[in-house]
């Protein structure tokens, strides 16, 4: 399985009128259903995961 990971909006809920809740390091708090639904997905040994944004040095 091949899962890529829709931050805006799925792992971190948009709200146009309301700011995103924010942790202690400055990050968005992921959506605790999509947290609970990624971790049922990856359980399974053949998941792949992917970042298909390339971060360059």
């Amino acid at each position: 399985m091949l899962i890529f990971l829709d931050i805006d909006g799925v792992m971190v809920p948009a709200k146009g009128w309301k700011s995103p809740e924010l942790l202690n390091d400055g990050f968005p708090a992921f959506s605790s259903k999509a947290t609970i639904a990624l971790n049922q997905l990856i359980s399974d040994n053949d998941t792949i995961m992917e970042n298909p944004v390339k971060l360059t040095p």
